[in-house]
Formats: structure tokens, sequence, C-alpha cells
């Protein structure tokens, strides 16, 4: 179990390119990881931490292609990559500091944030095939566009394949 602050997500540009061996992550699945806090159940306090952000103006981020993590050489998931616009990392900073203000320190498991929303699962072995598949995917990526509107910040609760929003903030469109 782990809880983290997102954007919910849907259908990306990419979501054609997935085929076999790589199955789709369902919808209601999908998101941006902004901040991800751990177990630590103190969490519940992060619901006063998002809505003290609704002051910030929805934006929309540029999608940039697709990448294989936690790396190409050992794939198990395919990810739509979005930029690492000013706008994203300033509500990421912003909301961390939040955080430990609160006592509670963020656990996120890499020191450079990619911001990016999981559209597919592997589970199979890595292969020549597999490689070339991939290889195909990346060109074809390559030349998609599209935007995603970050227009709201849900604090989600994840058990196994089940996510669930605890509390959610809009922000503001004044």
């Amino acid at each position: 179990m782990g809880y983290f602050i997102g954007v919910p997500a849907g259908s990306t540009p990419y979501d054609d390119l997935i085929e076999s061996p790589f199955s789709p992550i369902p919808a209601q699945r999908r998101h941006l990881t902004i901040v991800y806090i751990g177990d630590d159940p103190r969490c519940v306090m992060a619901k006063d931490v998002i809505k003290s952000l609704i002051e910030y103006r929805p934006f929309s981020l540029k999608y940039v292609g697709i990448d294989f993590l936690p790396s190409k050489a050992k794939p198990r998931y395919m990810v739509a990559v979005l930029e690492r616009s000013p706008r994203l990392l300033r509500i990421r900073t912003h909301l961390m500091m939040l955080l430990e203000e609160k006592g509670i320190a963020p656990h996120d498991r890499y020191e450079n944030y990619i911001p990016h929303i999981s559209i597919a699962e592997l589970r199979v072995k890595y292969s020549l095939e597999l490689y070339r598949r991939m290889k195909r995917v990346l060109k074809l990526a390559s030349e998609r566009r599209g935007c995603f509107i970050v227009n709201k910040l849900v604090l989600y609760e994840a058990r196994g394949q089940t996510l669930r929003p605890l509390a959610e903030a809009c922000l503001s469109s004044r």
C-alpha cells in the first residue's frame, strides 16, 4: 500500500501503439504522479496540503514521446512522457515543502523526476523481437503530439492494482 499525489489521466496520443506483448493499463488506473508519499499513515494530513494549492491555475503539458521503464534493457512499463515544465516542477516542489512542514517526508524513489503516465505493462522477458517492437513504437511515437491538462490534484491510496481517491482539489480557473 502507498499514497501519492497525482493527476488523473485517461487516453494518450500513443494508446493505439500498444500491442502484444504489452497489456494496456485501464484508463481508471492511469495517472501522472507528482509526489510519492509512501506508506506513512499520516498522509491523511496531505488532504489539507492539496487543497492549499487551488490557487494554481490549470495548465497543459506537452506529450514528448514514449519510453520504457525502469529501462529499455529491462522494460516493465510503456510510458507516455510529458515535458518537465517549470509550472509542474514548481507545484511538485511546493507540495514537497508543504508535506515536510506537516511532518510527512515524501519517499520519491528516483532523484530525477520524469513526468509520465504508465500506459501499458509487460510481463515477458526481454528478447530481440521485443527490442524490434519497442524500436518501432519509439519511431511511431516520435511523430505524435498532444497535450495533457492539469486541472486538479488528487491524493490517492494505492493497494495492488487498485487506486482509490481520498481527496481532490480542482485548480482555480479564475
